[in-house]
């Protein structure tokens, strides 16, 4: 093999060993449970994650609950009830997976086994506004987020620039000396 082929299959390899399936998978895979598990996946990648965790426990998953953005479920899963709703901003079917979710839970007693699986995405996918705070107040919020961290990363950016060539800087100059 060539440098640039082994380079490839490294770091195609690498990507496939920490895709949450597949780190789901390893972390289950021949454990032992003594009782029958629910599963609840929050997340862009909780399709993924609960259906690696089914295979994972087989006849061992009681029940579990996906929410995911819409999409990005792959089908169903044998026991689980898969939600898709809105991401980043949040809707009102993130609200009822949300309300199912917690139902759920509200039922578990302290012998139950639980896996909770969260992804990037989870906190706007998971979403119970409190009292007094609309399902609008919580997308505004949302908004409001993402524009100041486009804010602040711009500004970041520049300030990273800036230092990035003036150190560069005293190393081309400071070699020339």
């Amino acid at each position: 093999m060539h440098m640039t082929e082994d380079a490839k299959r490294i770091i195609d390899d690498s990507i496939r060993a920490v895709l949450p399936d597949a780190a789901v998978y390893r972390a289950l895979e021949g454990r032992r449970f003594d009782r029958p598990v629910t599963v609840i996946a929050i997340g862009k990648a909780a399709w993924r994650m609960a259906n690696a965790a089914s295979k994972a426990l087989g006849e061992n998953l009681r029940e579990g609950i996906v929410i995911t953005k819409y999409g990005h479920s792959e089908g169903d899963i044998p026991r689980m009830t898969i939600y898709e709703a809105a991401h980043p901003i949040p809707d009102e079917a993130g609200v009822a997976a949300t309300r199912a979710a917690l139902a759920l839970a509200d039922r578990m007693t302290a012998q139950d086994e639980v896996i909770f699986l969260v992804s990037g995405g989870g906190s706007a996918l998971f979403e119970q506004p409190l009292e007094g705070v609309t399902l609008d107040d919580c997308a505004e919020i949302r908004r409001t987020k993402a524009r100041l961290y486009q804010e602040v990363r711009a500004v970041y950016i520049h300030i990273n620039k800036q230092k990035r060539r003036r150190t560069s800087e005293r190393y081309y100059f400071g070699r020339r000396r």
